[in-house]
């Protein structure tokens, strides 16, 4: 049995405060944002403890957001809280994790399109 812990609405509830400056980010930036105000996520403080306890062979890939992120993230984007760019291939880009078969999306850019239900 797996558990996977939806992290949607907290990653919603932040969006405000990520994007206050400006609407539209790097993926890179985004992900940096998102690790500041939720520590458990890809580059946060707390995820990065658990990382570093984690056998290599469990391991996500780098620049690869967990499934449970990913899943959030494509969620977000489906209500329309958030759109996904990825207009040219970026030494930097993250890729959604979103399948049992290795399936992943390439995203460049994150914009946010506002409101918190839309």
């Amino acid at each position: 049995t797996f558990f996977f812990p939806d992290p949607t609405e907290a990653i919603a509830g932040n969006l405000n405060s990520i994007f206050s400056s400006t609407k539209k980010m790097h993926i890179e930036e985004f992900q940096k944002s998102l690790a500041k105000s939720l520590p458990v996520l890809e580059g946060g403080s707390v995820r990065n403890i658990i990382e570093n306890k984690t056998k290599e062979n469990k391991l996500r890939k780098e620049n690869n957001f967990s499934k449970s992120t990913s899943l959030a993230l494509k969620r977000l984007e489906l209500r329309g809280l958030i759109n996904f760019e990825s207009p040219s291939d970026d030494l930097r880009d993250w890729y959604l994790n979103l399948g049992n078969d290795n399936k992943t999306e390439r995203v460049t850019y994150v914009e946010y399109r506002g409101g918190r239900n839309a």
